[in-house]
């Protein structure tokens, strides 16, 4: 029993003819329940109109509807009750997965996408969620005990694809937009999630870019795994484009971006129970560099802490960065 329009005379033309039908059939509605979603570019007009058949006190700036925010400006970066209640309770979860210490750490991310991104990506149908998936990603980290040291991209396209909010969030407004008769909010929100992603659009419900193109008319399985490698592919994307000392001075050069089949077989490899925690730092750039680990010595002061050297000519720590350790250093076995 919800209703949409642009005018507000065929609004309450709508609700008249539905309350008419009610009487006709015994059906009993609660004009308690009644909630109408105003925006606040209406004019003074529409407004009045509006109020004069429901009420002032009906005309709200938002509305809950089964859970979920409705909002007439999705760009509104504060969180409703409802919203921020379902985060809070995202983060007990979190908190209560990092303190399972004994779990390994593809297991605590699995955990944290069944019990923790299932709840707080529920109820995001007209606003982006941008403003709460940072800080949730980065508690969702903190549960798995992540690299210290490893670029937050990195992270994101490894085990992000099916936890970050903001993935699944996309994932959802896909759905949605594919099953929708016309297009609506949720195309209009994927839409701009892709662009910032680095997609175009090549069609009216079709984006291309990364190396792959999705489309809206795919199987809504086939839809949402496409929306998660797009979401992968765009972090490692930044993280190539980043500053980052590791890829601007490695000798081979900025390497280019994977296919989303190959980085698929890294990304097994990376949460295969096989593999050691040693092998995922260096898979994930969690490797800190003795040089590294003096800067942040140096910042907090520790005249005692125990400083490593290159392992192959004994440089001094200010001198043993990843680079040299592995590509320059004259002595390593490599060379």
């Amino acid at each position: 029993r919800a209703f949409f329009d642009l005018s507000a005379a065929a609004l309450v033309a709508q609700a008249r003819a539905w309350s008419g039908w009610s009487l006709e059939v015994g059906l009993r509605e609660s004009p308690q329940k009644t909630q109408v979603l105003v925006p606040a570019a209406a004019t003074v007009e529409d407004r009045a109109a509006l109020a004069t058949h429901f009420g002032e006190e009906r005309l709200l700036p938002e509305a809950v509807l089964l859970g979920c925010v409705l909002r007439p400006c999705p760009q509104n970066p504060r969180l409703a009750p409802q919203e921020l209640k379902r985060l809070s309770a995202a983060r007990a979860v979190l908190t209560l997965v990092g303190s399972l210490s004994f779990l390994s750490f593809p297991l605590a991310a699995r955990f944290v996408q069944v019990f923790a991104a299932s709840v707080a990506s529920y109820g995001w149908i007209s606003a982006s969620p941008a403003m709460a998936a940072k800080s949730l990603w980065s508690a969702s980290l903190a549960a798995c005990r992540r690299f210290r040291f490893a670029p937050r991209w990195i992270m994101s396209a490894l085990v992000g694809g099916s936890s970050h909010l903001t993935a699944c969030v996309a994932g959802r407004w896909a759905t949605r937009a594919a099953s929708a008769p016309a297009p609506g909010r949720a195309l209009f929100s994927l839409g701009r999630t892709f662009v910032s992603w680095g997609l175009c659009r090549t069609g009216p419900r079709a984006w291309a870019g990364l190396g792959l193109s999705v489309s809206l008319d795919l199987p809504h399985q086939a839809l949402r795994h496409a929306v998660r490698d797009a979401f992968r592919l765009a972090q490692l994307a930044r993280c190539l484009a980043s500053e980052r000392r590791e890829i601007r001075r490695s000798p081979v050069g900025i390497p280019e971006l994977p296919s989303a089949t190959e980085f698929s077989s890294i990304r097994r490899r990376f949460l295969a129970p096989s593999t050691s925690a040693a092998s995922r730092a260096v898979l994930c750039g969690g490797v800190a560099s003795p040089a590294l680990v003096a800067i942040v010595a140096a910042r907090r002061r520790h005249a005692s802490f125990a400083l490593d050297r290159c392992p192959w000519c004994r440089a001094p720590p200010q001198e043993s960065h990843l680079d040299h350790i592995w590509w320059t250093c004259p002595l390593r076995p490599a060379a």
